[in-house]
């Protein structure tokens, strides 16, 4: 019973075909846990807020109101303003929400917030494309055509 004891031990076959699964298991494990760090690491990117903002023509002046959705910073929205049909930009534009005439703010702080209105007065008589951009991702936000008297 001795004699086939250690010819048991002495028999290797079967070690290589476990060490070679076991190795093989330790790689797959070492992979998905790098994948996973990467993937799990990325920052999300930023997106445009959402907002329902009317640009609507009133006399001499263009009112850009907030009407509902996301809250967004004055300073990070940019009206541009082109002459329709040229396309050349407006004079005195680009520049920030933040910098157009005030009309009605329904809780004085620094968002464009639902019921907010800004005006656009100094425009000369003519037809317009007013553009807003989410200057964060360079995002258009609203765009319109109109004709100021």
């Amino acid at each position: 019973m001795r004699r086939e004891h250690t010819k048991f031990m002495k028999d290797r076959r079967g070690v290589s075909d476990a060490l070679v699964m076991l190795l093989l298991l330790a790689l797959g494990a070492v992979v998905v846990a790098g994948i996973a760090s990467v993937l799990m690491t990325k920052t999300p990117k930023q997106t445009a807020p959402i907002a329902t903002i009317s640009i609507t023509p009133t006399q001499g002046n263009v009112l850009i109101k907030h009407e509902g959705g996301d809250s967004i910073a004055y300073t990070d929205i940019q009206v541009m303003v082109y002459s329709y049909p040229s396309m050349s930009a407006a004079t005195g534009y680009p520049k920030t929400l933040n910098d157009a005439d005030q009309t009605t703010e329904l809780n004085p702080d620094t968002l464009f917030n639902l019921g907010d209105v800004r005006a656009l007065s100094d425009l000369d008589s003519g037809t317009y494309l007013v553009e807003l951009l989410y200057i964060p991702t360079q995002t258009k936000i609203a765009s319109t055509i109109v004709t100021v008297s």
